[in-house]
């Protein structure tokens, strides 16, 4: 199992790609709908959003205080945001289109620059170590096993 996790990560570090500035396309709309999915200790992990007029699910991880605290509820919520282009339409990830940088009601909580930079951080440095240590502790739990 652990061994299949640092093949996962190891796929990760090697396959995913961050998109360039230049790969992304602006777009902004009024949220129809939203939805804060929470970690186990109840903080907001991600939001899941529509908006008004689009078929296409969005999901963005920079969490906003306002619209996750439901301050907002009851008004217009209007959000600025980049996603990557494609021949036919946004890339999806599972059905649900990945945002770069996030304003909402004209005020920038990520930009775009910081938010793919985080993103390379997490894949280029993170993902690779973490496979390391994964396998790490599957050669470990096999050498043990070995030993029995």
């Amino acid at each position: 199992m652990w061994t299949l996790f640092g093949l996962l990560m190891l796929y990760v570090a090697v396959f995913e790609k961050v998109p360039a500035a230049s790969d992304l396309q602006r777009t902004q709309g009024e949220i129809r709908t939203y939805h804060v999915e929470t970690r186990r200790d109840g903080k907001p992990r991600r939001v899941n959003f529509e908006l008004v007029g689009s078929d296409l699910r969005y999901w963005t991880d920079e969490i906003d205080a306002d619209l996750v605290s439901g301050r907002l509820n009851g008004t217009r919520v209007y959000v600025e945001f980049y996603v990557e282009k494609g021949s036919d339409g946004p890339r999806r990830r599972m059905g649900v289109v990945k945002t770069y940088g996030w304003a909402v009601n004209g005020r920038l909580v990520t930009s775009l620059d910081a938010d793919l930079s985080g993103e390379s951080g997490t894949i280029k440095v993170v993902a690779p170590v973490l496979s390391l240590v994964l396998f790490g502790i599957a050669g470990a739990v096999w050498l043990k096993r070995r030993k029995r």
